[in-house]
């Protein structure tokens, strides 16, 4: 089984790119998407409670739950807020991603395992890859996406995209490159053709 990580920028449309290649893979992959696990956790009692004993005087919390708009406006403003944020996701999502893992090895009928990973090069956790993707475009795209698309305000925005390493790093980095600052069309050959070069099923 292959290990690919797809990685890149805030709005860089990775989550679309995978969403494809699961498509063309169809019953060959197994997939596993970090903010889908950022997700699931957000919904998770122990989650919430310490998320609540982290951020709930700064966000004036009355229950005892907080939503993700609400810490995002925060911890992208706030270094030091993102910090303690990560500190309680980062080891659970990165433990569910081991286990995905680990259960499509057992399952064996997985050609690939693709995990999109937004922070891979930023968290520097230790994980098999076999192929790095990262999917990149201009800082413009990106933002524009993220304002009008994902409807964030320019400052959580800019916050986002400040927060992450810069993408020349990445794609220095990376082993492959997808440039997506056109089509969904353009970003599915780019995808095709990518799949042609490294040969999956081989």
């Amino acid at each position: 089984m292959k290990n690919w990580i797809v990685t890149g920028g805030a709005g860089t449309g990775k989550s679309t790119f995978c969403r494809m290649l699961a498509e063309v893979l169809d019953g060959a992959v197994e997939s596993f998407s970090c903010d889908q696990a950022a997700g699931r956790l957000w919904n998770d009692p122990e989650v919430q409670a310490r998320l609540v004993a982290e951020f709930g005087n700064e966000l004036a919390v009355t229950g005892q739950s907080v939503t993700r708009r609400s810490v995002a406006d925060l911890v992208f403003r706030v270094e030091e807020a993102r910090k303690r944020l990560e500190a309680v996701m980062h080891p659970r999502i990165f433990q569910m991603l081991d286990m995905a893992r680990d259960h499509a090895q057992k399952k064996g009928d997985a050609k690939v395992f693709l995990a999109e990973v937004p922070l891979y090069y930023e968290t520097q956790q230790p994980m098999p890859a076999d192929t790095v993707i990262v999917v990149a475009a201009s800082e413009t795209v990106q933002r524009t996406r993220l304002i009008k698309h994902r409807q964030i305000d320019a400052s959580v925005a800019d916050g986002m995209l400040n927060a992450q390493l810069p993408l020349e790093l990445k794609i220095n980095k990376a082993d492959v490159v997808v440039w997506n600052d056109g089509s969904s069309a353009v970003l599915e050959t780019q995808m095709l053709i990518l799949l042609r070069s490294l040969r999956p099923f081989n």
